[in-house]
């Protein structure tokens, strides 16, 4: 027993008095796990938040059909000439134009395209609705350009086919031809009114359905297209001398580096887009030399002449002139 002195009881001086100042070690982790849930929480409500009010607008589309109808094509594709006739003088000329399609390889292959003429209150776009394939008159396809489209006057070849084609010639003097095809066109114009949240555009769309029907060879001017004239025309070779009853045939790939690309003007058409007027958009073609296509042009005369073979520019045709020009 310790003894009482004054009144006081003595206390060991290692023994504590009140509680331990920054608690337990286990307490310390208890804090410090509370205000990391708490930091989270905040965290993922304030995230909550801004997924809320940035979602994703709501898009819509309205159609309306305000016009439809039915027109004719008359499309031009090529060309066809022999020599001109020479006074007193016996010309044989003919001219082959050949098309293929492969399936592996290339194709002849026409690009087409719709361009206005008159400008609307609002946009207006050309849609190809592809009809059934007809390999006796060839087939359509999309096009790699905005309200275009592509022909193969050759078919398509798929499945057992490995390749198919056709020739279409003219012989005897003096021919001034053009082989159109005519076209069958039925279309219906819709307004299409796009929304993305409060925005909204319009815009008509011509859908078009072609049928191509027959191919057809006249004599010039036909079909839109005119006898050749000087800007209509590109030197495809130089000049040839020929003795009386010397033959010379000609290919489009044995000539002068032809241009990339033969462009003509098919026509006009105007489409009826009911309460919205009247669409007016000019058909254009354009054309290029493959290997599986061809033109060729055989000359003879029974006098002695100089020639040279030109380039029909809108068609890729081959023609002959006589240098000098004959009286």
């Amino acid at each position: 027993m310790k003894s009482l002195c004054g009144g006081r009881m003595s206390v060991p001086a290692s023994a504590p008095i009140g509680p331990r100042r920054g608690g337990t070690p286990r307490s310390r982790a208890l804090v410090v796990t509370i205000a990391i849930i708490v930091t989270l929480a905040v965290v993922v409500s304030g995230s909550a938040v801004v997924l809320l009010y940035s979602k994703i607008p709501v898009s819509s589309r309205q159609v309306l059909a305000v016009g439809h109808g039915r027109s004719s094509l008359a499309v031009p594709l090529m060309t066809m000439y022999t020599a001109p006739k020479i006074p007193n003088a016996q010309v044989e000329s003919s001219a082959n134009w050949s098309v293929a399609s492969t399936r592996t390889g290339p194709s002849t292959t026409y690009l087409f395209q719709w361009s206005l003429l008159a400008h609307l209150s609002i946009p207006v776009r050309f849609v190809l609705n592809a009809t059934t394939e007809d390999q006796n008159f060839g087939a359509f396809a999309l096009g790699s350009t905005a309200d275009g489209f592509a022909y193969y006057p050759a078919g398509t070849c798929s499945g057992g086919c490995n390749s198919t084609g056709k020739v279409f010639g003219a012989s005897g003097a003096g021919i001034h031809d053009v082989l159109y095809q005519a076209w069958r066109m039925d279309y219906t114009v819709r307004r299409i009114t796009d929304g993305i949240g409060p925005t909204q555009t319009s815009y008509l769309e011509v859908e078009f359905a072609l049928s191509p029907q027959r191919m057809i060879g006249i004599v010039l001017p036909a079909a839109n297209v005119t006898p050749p004239g000087p800007g209509d025309v590109l030197d495809a070779s130089d000049i040839l001398h020929l003795p009386a009853y010397g033959q010379v045939t000609t290919s489009s790939h044995g000539t002068h580096s032809p241009p990339d690309f033969f462009r003509n003007t098919v026509g006009t058409v105007a489409f009826d887009a009911g309460p919205e007027g009247t669409v007016t958009a000019q058909l254009t073609s354009r054309f290029r030399w493959s290997t599986v296509d061809d033109y060729v042009l055989s000359f003879r005369a029974s006098k002695e002449t100089w020639i040279r073979y030109l380039f029909d520019l809108r068609f890729g045709s081959l023609l002959i002139e006589y240098v000098p020009p004959l009286p």
